[in-house]
């Protein structure tokens, strides 16, 4: 009977310690570092990263922002900018008046257009464009993010290449 008793009771003790470091090792899993602020957007650039456009001519581009978490981004300003500043032949904006696109909720999207005008003699070549994103999350937290897309320009208005030798009629 005694010998029972005592299986008995190392089961119970067994059994209370797993389930008691079970439940430690699951709370620390789940905490966070004190210096990252709990809701932290997270907005990315979803409809591709390599679109076509045209020398000598106002290009519009429509990309699709999308926040990627559960935390509300608002105050959303776009900056565009070239990667390769020398040399540039192309010109960079945000259709409308501002580069301010206001809010983004949490897993939604908007949709921007990129207008881009290159230079008539722009040589046909693919630009690196950064996409840089400054917002705020509920708790009034700034955040930085960037995107790099790329505008794969076609130039069919260049000199053409020919060399006639000889050519008789």
């Amino acid at each position: 009977m005694m010998f029972k008793f005592k299986n008995l009771i190392s089961i119970l003790i067994t059994i209370i310690l797993t389930i008691s470091f079970s439940i430690l090792s699951f709370a620390a899993d789940g905490e966070e570092e004190p210096d990252v602020p709990a809701g932290t957007p997270v907005i990315n650039i979803v409809n591709g990263t390599v679109f076509d456009i045209e020398a000598g001519r106002t290009n519009k581009i429509e990309l699709r922002l999308r926040n990627t978490s559960g935390s509300a981004a608002s105050s959303v300003v776009v900056m565009p900018s070239v990667a390769e500043v020398e040399g540039n032949p192309l010109s960079l904006s945000i259709e409308g008046s501002s580069n301010n696109i206001g809010k983004i909720s949490a897993n939604g999207e908007r949709t921007i257009t990129l207008v881009v005008e290159a230079d008539r003699s722009a040589a046909t070549k693919t630009y690196g464009v950064n996409i840089k994103f400054t917002y705020f999350n509920a708790d009034n937290v700034n955040f930085d993010s960037s995107s790099t897309i790329y505008l794969r320009l076609k130039n069919t208005s260049s000199k053409p290449v020919f060399k006639f030798d000889n050519f008789k009629l």
